[in-house]
Order: C-alpha cells, then structure tokens, then sequence
C-alpha cells in the first residue's frame, strides 16, 4: 500500500506549507503558543520524520564520542594535553558553526557527530589537563566546579527557553563565542602539562610551564631538577662494568 502523505515538499498555499505532503493541509507554527520553540523541529522539517530517525541525531553524538574515546586520550599522551585540547575546542566550535547554517538533516548529523567526537577533548582531555595544571590541595574543589558548571548547562538551557527566548540561535552564539574565547585564552596563556612533559622527558620546557603558572599566581619559580630528572642522570653517569662488556664480545665472537 502506498503512504498517502509521503514527506515531499509540496506547494505552499498562502505561504504555508503542506503538512507531511499533504496538499490539503497546511499548517503555521504558532509563535505566540508558550509551548512552541524555533528550533531544529521546524527548520529541518522534522513533523514528518521518523522517531528513529530523529533519534538519530542524538544518537550520533555519543556514536563520536565513543569513537574518539578510543584513541583521542592516546594522542594526548604523545602531542600533549594542550595540543588535544584547543583542536578539539576548535573543532567543536565549527560543528555549531556547521549546525547553525545546516538546512539539512543528514549535514546536522554528521555535524552532531562531529561534535561528539570533539567532546572527548573538550570534557575528558579537559578535565584531565586542568588536574595537571592545579596543584593536590586544589584539584577536589576546582573539579567540583568544573562538574557543577557541566551540570548547569542544561538547567540554564531550560531557564533560557522559559524566560528568555524561543529561539536557539542566541544559545548556540553564546556558545561558541565560549569556544573562540577558550581557544584563544588556551593559545596564549594557558601552558602545556608540566606533568605531561615531565613524563615526555622534556625537563626544560617542564620547568618553563612551572614558572609561567608561579608568574602568574606571583610566586617564586622553580629552577631545580625532576626526581624523573634525577634519575635519568644517575643512569646516565652510571659507570660501565668493562669486565662484562668484554665478556659479552667473547660469547659474540663465538
């Protein structure tokens, strides 16, 4: 049997479109309704779409998030926490930008996976980083706020719809105005882990990041050596056992 509505654009009359194909019905969004938003549901044509489908949207962000969760945390470990985190703000602020202009469902998918895929980044890499850049008597409480401001997000969303307004364009320019704000503080002002780097063996570049972070809290720097630092010297110094080295050419020669 044939679907007597198929989702097809149809002619408008007066303006209006028809509903779901349905050249007989046409239908307005009621902007002065409280109930009723401007939002994805209407400029993406989403009356007539399934709820798979629609579900689908949702779904792809935590498809890309799973996705990079699997080797996003491994490059941070190799090009640093820094590094990972203003690319993933960076490509997170051009999925909304992708969103925004996005009259498309399938664009406004992938753009949410997208989106997803950078979160691990943001949220997770970013966490991580924070915690590396805070010393051990502050990293409960700052962690705290971090998850508390998460959390916030969507009660402030919902207060934004109730009071403020019913479109989402101002929402999604306030937040990637956030993205571009992080991305440029991170840029210039924000040093890579000395933890990282530490671990990376980069001693030098470790004690720079320590002294930027004490230069700004106005605090003595720090010019001395790593225990890791110190450990590698011993092993470095350490004196060769030549008895041994000319019994291993012995058993080679033979």
């Amino acid at each position: 049997m044939s679907n007597p509505y198929p989702c097809s654009p149809t002619p408008s009359k007066d303006g209006l479109p028809g509903f779901c194909g349905n050249n007989t019905v046409y239908y307005k969004v009621d902007d002065n309704n409280d109930t009723s938003l401007d939002n994805w549901f209407v400029e993406l044509n989403l009356e007539c779409v399934s709820k798979v489908r629609i579900g689908l949207i949702g779904s792809s962000m935590f498809m890309g998030w799973a996705l990079s969760a699997i080797f996003l945390p491994r490059l941070s470990d190799i090009y640093g926490r820094k590094n990972i985190f203003m690319f993933s703000i960076l490509l997170q602020t051009l999925a909304m930008i992708g969103m925004y202009v996005s009259k498309d469902l399938n664009l406004t998918t992938v753009m949410m996976f997208i989106f997803g895929m950078a979160a691990v980044g943001r949220t997770s890499i970013g966490f991580l980083y924070l915690m590396e850049l805070l010393p051990t008597n502050r990293q409960v409480l700052f962690g705290t706020i971090l998850h508390l401001n998460n959390a916030l997000v969507g009660v402030l969303g919902c207060l934004y719809f109730w009071k403020i307004s019913k479109n989402w364009l101002w929402l999604e320019i306030f937040a990637g105005t956030l993205g571009v704000l992080s991305l440029v503080s991170a840029y210039f002002w924000l040093p890579e882990s000395p933890k990282f780097l530490v671990s990376r063996r980069k001693y030098d570049l470790a004690r720079d990041s320590i002294n930027q972070i004490a230069k700004f809290n106005g605090k003595t720097g720090f010019y001395g050596n790593f225990d890791l630092e110190i450990i590698d010297k011993k092993s470095f110094l350490k004196p060769v056992n030549f008895s041994t080295v000319e019994n291993l050419r012995t058993s080679e020669a033979e």
